[in-house]
């Protein structure tokens, strides 16, 4: 039949320009590099439809019921966050347990002596809290870096181990401190990003992956004490300092422990430039992988590249299609012959 033919030849004209168009695509490497970034409104929209889609009364309710049970307020501000953001409601007797926590919690906060312990070696504070507003207001300072590498002169004196790590950051953050005042607080971010990782050295929040990190950015001793070769670790200060000033140092100290890479630093620094003080409880709901794939979209050309490919395969299935059924007719066909022929030599 003419339509018949007709379909065969548009099916395999569009095959065939299907295929000249992926070929073209193809050679234009578009999945060499797939993923590009999104920009700034675009990733806040991702992140708070993805976060949208988490956070429901089901998922959250026993969230917060178990950082009740733990006295884990870290973990319960970041849910109480994402409910008010969220519109959860949360049962009575919940609120008021969550009162009575806060309550005792901000009475051992007012211990003095506790919090002058908690200035003087960072190991002894109880709460981030209490590390928030007892020590790191000192250690910040000068005072803090000092006091590090006093600890550790005490150590190579006494024949214990130096911590290499602790001492480079130290010596970076008197620097960054030197800066500070140089540039009229354009060093700030290095400053706070150092400090954040002095500190977390010190409470062994690292994670194993990124100590190798900062290791392999230390230049040899000598350099380190001359205070040379500190450029690999000033960049990653830079990135966590970021953090520190969209979101706050106390929280950097948190979102350490989703840092493996160099890599996952800088977009834990761009994810907290979109989010802000919402980046820990966006990181909680989402984990990272889910968090920073929302940084970033397909590209355009391996959009294109995809479009055009599954268009060629359904095109070639449609012609394999248009095939498999003409050869079907002519068997029907043949067939429905013999019959006749048969029913006539009778």
């Amino acid at each position: 039949m003419p339509w018949a033919r007709l379909l065969r030849r548009l099916l395999g004209a569009g095959a065939l320009a299907s295929g000249v168009i992926s070929v073209w695509l193809l050679a234009q490497s578009p999945f060499a590099a797939p993923w590009v970034e999104r920009n700034a409104d675009e990733a806040k929209r991702a992140l708070d439809r993805a976060v949208a889609r988490q956070v429901t009364p089901d998922w959250l309710l026993p969230r917060i019921n178990a950082a009740l049970a733990e006295h884990d307020m870290l973990a319960l501000e970041s849910y109480l966050s994402l409910a008010e953001d969220h519109g959860v409601a949360l049962p009575e007797d919940r609120r008021r347990d969550i009162e009575l926590l806060q309550a005792r919690r901000e009475s051992l906060l007012g211990q003095a002596g506790a919090c002058g312990a908690c200035a003087w070696d960072i190991t002894t504070c109880d709460s981030l809290q209490r590390l928030s507003l007892c020590a790191l207001p000192v250690e910040i300072t000068p005072i803090g870096d000092l006091n590090a590498l006093r600890r550790n002169g005490a150590a190579l004196a006494s024949g214990a181990q130096v911590d290499s790590i602790e001492v480079g950051l130290a010596t970076l953050g008197l620097g960054a401190s030197a800066a500070v005042v140089a540039t009229g607080g354009g060093a700030g971010p290095v400053k706070l990003g150092v400090t954040a990782l002095r500190l977390s050295r010190r409470l062994g929040t690292l994670t194993p992956e990124f100590t190798r990190v900062l290791r392999a950015s230390l230049p040899p001793r000598r350099a380190l004490l001359r205070g040379e070769g500190l450029g690999p670790l000033r960049a990653l200060a830079a990135d966590l300092g970021a953090v520190a000033r969209n979101t706050s140092p106390a929280d950097t100290l948190l979102l350490l422990r989703q840092v493996d890479t160099a890599e996952d630093a800088a977009r834990l620094a761009r994810l907290s430039a979109i989010a802000g003080p919402e980046t820990r409880p966006a990181l909680l709901a989402l984990g990272k992988a889910r968090a920073f794939r929302t940084l970033v979209r397909l590209s355009d050309m391996a959009r294109a590249a995809l479009v055009a490919l599954a268009a060629l395969v359904a095109q070639l299935a449609g012609l394999a299609l248009s095939l498999v059924l003409r050869s079907l007719r002519r068997q029907i066909a043949a067939t429905e012959s013999r019959r006749l022929s048969c029913r006539q030599g009778e």
